[in-house]
């Protein structure tokens, strides 16, 4: 059986959220992920484009890598 985790892109990233509903939720961390994302790709377009040509960046915390793949 899977699961389906879903948020709009439509619906604005959240705000100040706990830690309990950060990390913990029934998402387990996915969607904090994908909102990190979507900050960087504002904050950083140039970095945006890049992983859209498959480069993985790294992050600031566990995942990502050092250099390009």
């Amino acid at each position: 059986m899977s699961t389906r985790i879903y948020r709009s892109i439509h619906k604005p990233i959240r705000e100040n959220p706990s830690f309990e509903e950060r990390w913990r939720g029934s998402d387990n961390g996915l969607i904090t992920c994908w909102e990190v994302g979507r900050t960087k790709s504002i904050e950083s377009p140039e970095l945006a484009e890049r992983t859209k040509k498959g480069e993985l960046p790294a992050l600031g915390w566990k995942g990502g890598v050092d250099k390009k793949i």
